[in-house]
Parts: C-alpha cells; structure tokens; sequence
C-alpha cells in the first residue's frame, strides 16, 4: 500500500510542510481563555441564577488596593484613597468601589436628634479634627470595619467590583494593568510613607496565567531537550531528535490550527495538548526507529529496511493509533464545553499524528544517511553486546519470576488503591502557588489585616413584593447572617444594616441588636439608608436581598462543606418562605472544577472500557482485553494512589496526567501483544515467543519511558503548583507504565493464545479444505480459520520433503493448498491432497516417522502439535473437542484399513 508513495520521498515532505505552512500562519489568531466559561455546561440553572443575581446587585467579582501605613488618618493618605477610588470607579467594567470615599454613616447624633447618614468622608478633610472625627468612627461602625479600615487602623481598602463582561475576556488584564497603573503614581508621589498593592481573583487568574506561561517558556522546552537529549544517548543517532521533533511539530501545528479554525480558546485543559501529542507521537516514533534499527543490523540496503520497518511496525501503529483515537473520542461526549473541545482537538491530533507518522518518518529515514552505529555493528559474528545481553537477561528474568512479579504488582496496586480512597476534589487555585510567592503572601496579608480577598453572594427572595419588610423574615435572614459570620471573615447584608440603625435609634444599645418588630420601622429605617448602599443589599421591590460574604479560603473543598451546613441550616432554622441560594463567580469556579473532575473520572473509565472493547475485537477475545486493560490501569491506579498519600487534589492539573499515562500504556501494550502475536506465529513457543518478544519491544520502551521521566522530571522544578504536581506524578506514571509493559504484561499474557482480527480477515480457507477433510468435519469457516491462526503454517515447493522416513519428528500435517505423495520403500502407496492429514501414527505413537512425504506441487500445511492443541484447548475449548473427536475417527478409519490389509 505504501511502497509506491514512499517511492518519492521528497515530495511527500514537501507536500505536508505545504500543509503545515497555512496552519502555521494562523497560529497567532489563536485565544487564550482562563475564565470559568468553557468549564461550565451552557444553560447550568447555577449560570443562569448568577447572571440574575448580577443584573440585580452587579458583580461579585473583586479587585482590592490596600493602603497600609502607620497612620492611615493623614491627609495625603487620604487623598490617596480618594484619588484611587475616583480612578477606579472611571475604569470601565467597574460597577461599584466600597472604599473610604464611598461608605455613610448610621449613627445618631445625640445633639441635633437625628441619625447621620452622611458620607464618611464626602472628601479629604484638611482639619485635624475632622480627620480624628473619621478615625473614631470609623473604630466602631462593625459594617466597615475588616471591610473598609483594619481594627488597628492602619490599614484600608479600596473593594472593586466588576462586571464581567464575556464578550471581552481580557477585562480582567486590563483592569489589572490600569489599577497598578494608578497605585504606581501614588507611591511615586507619597514614597515611604506608604505601602500598596491590589489582589482578587482577576490579580489570581492572571498570575497562574503568567507562571504558566513562564514554565512553558523555559522549562518546558528544557522537559522536550532532556527527553530529546536521552533519546540521542540511547540510539546515538540525530534521527531520534529530528522525527519526534518534526512529527511532533507539525501534529501540533494542525491540530493548534484546527483549534484556531473552530473558535477554539487555549485553557488549562487544552495548554496540555502540545506536550501530549508530543509525547505519545514519540512512541510511535521510537518504535519505529527501534524497528529500522535492527533491520538495518540484517538487510544491507537501507531501503529494504525501511520496506522492512513498514511492514513489521504498520499493523501495530493503526492499531494504537485506531485505539487511542477512539478512547479520545469518548471525551467529545462531555456537556463540559472545556472536556468536549479538548476531547475534539485531541482526537484529531492522535488522528493526524499517524498519517503524519507513517508517511512522514519513512521518507526522512530514505532521505538520511544510514547511521555510523549501524555501519559498525554490520559483522554478524561480532559477539553480543553488553546491550544485547542486558535485553535478554531481563527477559529471561521475567519469565523466570512471574508469580513473585504478579504479587509485587498486585501488592502495589492494592497500596496505591487504598490511596486512590484518600483523593479529594478540590479547586483551590491559590494552593498552586508556594507559600513564599508574592501573591500568596498578599492574600494571606489581607485576611489577617482586613478580610479574605474571595467574595461571593448568598440571595435571599421573599415571597412577594415587600416580603423583606416582614419582620419575621428579616429576623430568618439575620440569622443567616450570623450562621455565615461565624465561618467567614466578613459578612455584610440588608439584616445588619437594620439591626445596625435599629441600635443607634436605641441610644446604642446593646441589646437593641436586632431586627425590630414592626414591618413600619423596618420601612422607615430603609428610607434613612443611602440609596446607593441600600442598593448594594436590597432590590427596588424589597423581595430581594443580598448577603455579601468575603473570604480566606476560596477552596471548592471549604466552600462545598459551608454550603452543606448552610443548607441544613436553612432547613431547620428558617422559614421555608425563603427561598435562599449562593451565587457568585467563585461558586461557579468551584463548582466547575468539580464537576469537570468527576467528568474526568467519569470519562477515564469510558475511555478504558473503550479500549476493552477494541482490543477484544482486535484480538477476538474478551479475555485478551481483559488482560490488556490491566497493564493500562496501572499507572492509572498508582497516580492517583500517589496523589492520595502525597495529598495532591484532583484537579485541572492532574486530569492530564492520566490522559497522558493512559495514551502511553496503551501504545506499548498493543505493541507488544502485536509482537507476542507475530512471533508465535512462527516460535509456536509461548516461552520463546515471549521472550523474543520481550527482547523487541525492550529498548523502545525503556527509552521513551526513561526519557519521559526523566523530561517530567524537570518539570517539578517549577514555582508554580501545578506545574510541579503535573511533572512528579507524571514522572511517577511514566516509571510504573514501564514496569507495567515490561513486567506485568508479559506475566498476564504468558500462556495466552492471541488472535488478531487483521490475520483473521487476511487468511482465506479453500473451501476443499472444509468440505473434504475428515479433521475439520463439523467446523464452521471462522473456527477453522481460529484453529489455523493458533497453528504453525507451513509451505514447501514442489518436490520437496514434507516427511522423510526415519526422522524423529511427531507433528501433524494438515493440507491446506496442494498435493503429496506418501512414498515407502521408493514405492508410492498413497496421494494426500487438500483436506487430507498426513503424519497421524508418528503423532499419536510418538514413533519415528515410517514414510517419505513428498510435495507434488507448491504446497502449504497446517502444523498440529500438542503445543497446537494444548493452545486450542486453552482458547477454544469446544473447537478442540470436535478436532479429538475427528483426529479419533480418523486412527480409528485408519486402524481399520491396516487390519484389512493383514
């Protein structure tokens, strides 16, 4: 099929980097996407609530500048505040700033007898005086206090809130840059004498995207030369850099192009899909080398050894390519638009990479010289390696210790699955960086000075309009205010705010603290609040309120927890006239990062049971996947066990790591069983086979595993969590995807007769060969076509000796095409011809053979030997009884007639 393109090389190399040029001009229209969005299911009622609540009280999203100082209660600090507060409420997206400048009072004034709800600081106050009359109260309004001004007072904040805008994802970026901006010119101005920085979730979203891009950067080209770098120190040759290289890049290209094409964004999920194409292109790629190697070792002529390369290594690739592809197509059926994109783009990447891989990597090895390692290993009496023994001395240690390999693999994976119980999901992004980077320095900073830098909002409706006015409801909400103050840092809402003016009506009060009785006063109190801040809490219609909540621990872990108590809290200490449900981007991200990593569980066992399936119906046994599946789950099970004892989160990060592992796994275990199948073909010696197979597949494996884990292993020098966490368990999972291919496959496969669907539909029977032979009598085709694979296959030419008299030798032949003759004593006695069996008294006497058997034409045989029928009997148990059955009534037929001759 491939000979006669293969025959131009040049041209088909030209012809794909043609291709590759348009992908590759595109590739700068390409998105980066770090929101939420594309992690959460297009028309999730959560998504649709949220938007509501923004419609009613604006965005719950915060960007915060904290001024610190020794005394806040300057005048040049204060007009720092102001002036920053100005300029962030002119930023567009801002919705509202809470700041010093912006928050009233609620306090009776004794002298004049009414309640003051002026602004704090309507402006900067030059009199020290007013400046002291700032400072006292705002030490005892407990609404702004941890909100707006630290305790000690020399801390403040200037709250942002956003209104995210999806049409224009780089508001967050924007904002940012214009805050530091702004924070920048004020310290230029007041030096020293005064601290600044700004952090919330945009600050966040941004910094993991510039660790993020800073590793790929620099450490991850340093993981793709490292891997390159021991790929050249285990062949010695520039060709195993250059292939991976070239197919590699231009799998990426194309695939990064199609993401282009399709409105695909780059986000956490689809930034892996470079490394993994990557990666798993590599194997295929060495796999192929591996196999050009040892054919250059036997043919001369470097063209026959890439005819060679092709023709042994083919079947294998399609099949591991056919199998991937499918197991990535599995993630397309995600309601996750982030899994069903990358689940597209990754499948089309597998899909790619093996046209590329099986046009692409032929040509250059045409086009390159033959390798000087080669050359010099050409003698064919030269004595083995020390490489060479190696191979075989871990083959045979392999063989040899199966049991003690099984019970140590078992044993560790009983370990790792016992771990796999302790992993937890969790979305804590802050939990990526080290404790000693800035960023996690400045959140820490503002929960101990003022409040957690995480807001979110709980919506409170009422059953009709005017509902909040209902002192018995409002009493139900200030009471959730409370149950949330105890576990938040900072909880503000419409019941404090009453309860707030209701204890200043009260002379202060103490035990004025509370919602008052009366739906009247509650009314009138509301007509006393600042219309813009009863806005940030109350709806026009007062049927909906709002429960701002600031946080330390944004976690998805801590946050579901609360959430859970809320709800049993709600349950049976509230009125049920409430409806009551959080809301916030927060939430949404949380919520998000669960739901994708139960997707992703959910989506892994689709994918195994996917490649259960194909390689059942690749290899015509449900057994035979069985056993392959378990190799593949291996580093499956032993990261996620990692994960569990180390204390890593399922998250965004992990999640490729088994996507990875698995499509390694994968590859090697077809390999292998593809190699195992090919040699018992013509070993017929499972020990044999298994070795020679063992010894094939050796140096492609440990080579692509070594070099991934060590290339991962790079990764872990990263300040960034994800990074590092991605690099140690996938270095974990490259380490025991090897011991899994090399150890635990060959011990479960040992004595297992596999049959491939390939040489199943290849192999044509001569309808003669069923209707005439007394062996094969009450066979259908596809079980004679089973028999044969599980048999050795034989042709002799014309003349030539099938049997010869006197020989020690006790198969059974089985004429498959063509015709003999049975010759004794140069007397011709018989004439076998299709259909017929030949050798049955040596096979069943254990005699030396007591006639020549002689080729009258071309001729082709079926072996059967015990090994055959002990493999039959193994696999097919009831093909095996009816062969007894006809071998018996063949002796016995045979028995027969020697009685009538004597």
């Amino acid at each position: 099929m491939f000979n006669k393109p293969l025959q131009y090389p040049k041209t088909i190399l030209a012809a794909f980097f043609m291709l590759c040029v348009p992908f590759l001009m595109i590739l700068k229209d390409v998105k980066i996407d770090n929101t939420a969005d594309g992690m959460i299911v297009p028309g999730d009622p959560d998504k649709v609530y949220n938007e509501k609540v923004k419609e009613i009280f604006g965005g719950d999203t915060l960007i915060i500048i904290v001024v610190q100082s020794d005394n806040i209660f300057q005048e040049d600090v204060l007009q720092a505040v102001e002036d920053l507060t100005y300029a962030a409420e002119n930023l567009d997206g801002v919705s509202r700033v809470v700041s010093l400048s912006t928050v009233f009072k609620i306090k009776w004034d004794k002298e004049g007898g009414y309640l003051d709800t002026d602004q704090v600081m309507a402006s900067v106050p030059y009199d020290q005086e007013e400046i002291d009359a700032i400072r006292k109260y705002t030490q005892q309004d407990e609404m702004i206090i941890n909100e707006v001004i630290s305790k000690d007072g020399k801390s403040t904040a200037i709250n942002i809130f956003i209104e995210k805008q999806p049409d224009n994802p780089g508001l967050g970026e924007y904002l940012t840059t214009e805050v530091d901006k702004n924070i920048a010119k004020i310290e230029s101005a007041l030096g020293d004498k005064i601290e600044m920085y700004a952090i919330g979730s945009p600050y966040l979203e941004l910094e993991t995207s510039r660790s993020v891009q800073k590793d790929q950067n620099t450490l991850i080209p340093l993981c793709v030369g490292t891997i390159l770098l021991v790929l050249f120190l285990f062949f010695r040759s520039v060709l195993a850099c250059l292939i991976p290289v070239i197919t590699g890049a231009m799998s990426v290209i194309l695939t990064i192009g199609l993401m282009v094409l399709l409105d695909f964004a780059i986000n956490p999920i689809s930034g892996i899909i470079p490394m993994l194409l990557l990666v798993i292109g590599s194997t295929e790629d060495i796999h192929l080398l591996s196999e050009y190697m040892k054919g250059l070792a036997t043919e001369k002529d470097k063209n026959k050894a890439v005819h060679r390369m092709m023709t042994r290594s083919l079947i294998a690739i399609c099949l591991t390519s056919l199998t991937t592809f499918i197991g990535f197509a599995t993630i397309i059926s995600n309601d996750l638009p982030v899994l069903r994109e990358f689940g597209i783009a990754t499948s089309f990447g597998i899909a790619i990479n093996f046209i590329i891989t099986i046009f692409v990597v032929p040509s250059i090895l045409k086009l390159y010289k033959k390798p000087k390692l080669v050359i010099a290993n050409e003698d064919p009496n030269a004595p083995p390696s020390a490489w060479t023994k190696f191979e075989h001395s871990v083959a045979d240690f392999t063989i040899n210790n199966r049991k003690p390999i099984l019970v140590f693999c078992y044993a560790l994976l009983f370990f790792c699955i016992v771990g796999c119980f302790k992993v937890e999901i969790n979305s804590d992004f802050l939990a990526y960086f080290k404790k000693s980077s800035d960023v996690r320095i400045k959140f820490n900073d503002i929960h101990k000075r003022l409040s957690g830098a995480y807001s979110f909002f709980v919506m409170v409706e009422a059953p009709e309009e005017g509902g909040l006015k209902n002192p018995r409801l409002l009493a139900d909400i200030a009471k959730l205010e409370d149950f949330l103050e105890e576990r938040f840092d900072k909880v503000v809402g419409f019941g404090k705010l009453i309860r707030r003016i209701n204890r200043e009506m009260n002379d202060g009060a103490a035990d004025a603290y509370e919602v008052p009785d009366s739906a009247e006063l509650v009314t009138q109190y509301s007509l006393l609040i600042d219309q813009d801040t009863l806005a940030r809490f109350v709806d026009y219609e007062f049927q909906h309120t709002n429960i701002i909540v600031r946080a330390e621990d944004g976690s998805s872990k801590y946050l579901s927890k609360v959430m859970k108590e809320m709800n049993e809290f709600i349950d049976t200490e509230l009125s049920r006239e409430l409806k009551i449900k959080p809301a916030g981007e927060l939430l949404l991200i949380g919520k998000a990062a669960d739901s994708m990593a139960r997707g992703i569980i959910s989506n892994l066992v689709l994918m195994l049971a996917t490649i259960f399936i194909v390689i059942s119906l690749l290899f015509f046994s449900m057994r035979a996947g069985m056993l392959a599946l378990i190799p593949n789950m291996i580093p499956i099970i032993v990261m996620f066990g990692a994960m569990g004892w180390f204390g890593f989160y399922l998250s965004i990060g992990t999640f490729s790591v088994a996507v990875i592992a698995l499509g390694i796994a994968v590859d090697d275990t077809i390999h292998f069983m593809t190699r195992y199948n090919q040699e018992m073909k013509h070993i017929q010696n499972h020990r044999d086979a298994m070795k020679a197979s063992l010894i094939h597949e050796f140096a492609p494996v440990l080579s692509t595993s070594f070099a991934l884990t060590i290339g991962f292993a790079v990764l872990t020098l990263s300040n960034f969590g994800i990074i590092y966490q991605f690099g140690f368990l996938s270095a974990i999972a490259m380490i025991f995807a090897f011991i899994g291919d090399i150890f635990f496959t060959p011990c479960i496969l040992y004595n297992t007769p596999i049959i491939s669907t390939w040489d199943f539909m290849k192999l044509t029977i001569d309808p003669k060969v069923a209707k005439e032979s007394t062996l094969l009598k009450g066979l259908k085709n596809s079980e004679i076509k089973k028999l044969v694979l599980l048999g050795l296959l034989k042709e002799h030419p014309a003349g030539a000796h099938i049997i010869k008299e006197g020989e020690d030798s006790q198969d059974l032949y089985l004429i498959l095409k063509g015709s003999a003759k049975v010759v004794v004593n140069d007397k011709e006695v018989a004439q076998p011809k299709v259909g017929d069996v030949i050798g049955e008294m040596a096979f069943v006497l254990n005699e030396k053979r007591s006639a020549d058997v002689i080729a009258n034409e071309d001729v082709e045989l079926m072996v059967i030997n015990e090994k055959t029928l002990e493999r039959v009997t193994n696999r097919y148990p009831r093909i095996s009884s009816k062969v007894f059955r006809n071998m018996s009534q063949i002796l016995s037929g045979r028995l027969k007639a020697t009685t009538k001759q004597y």
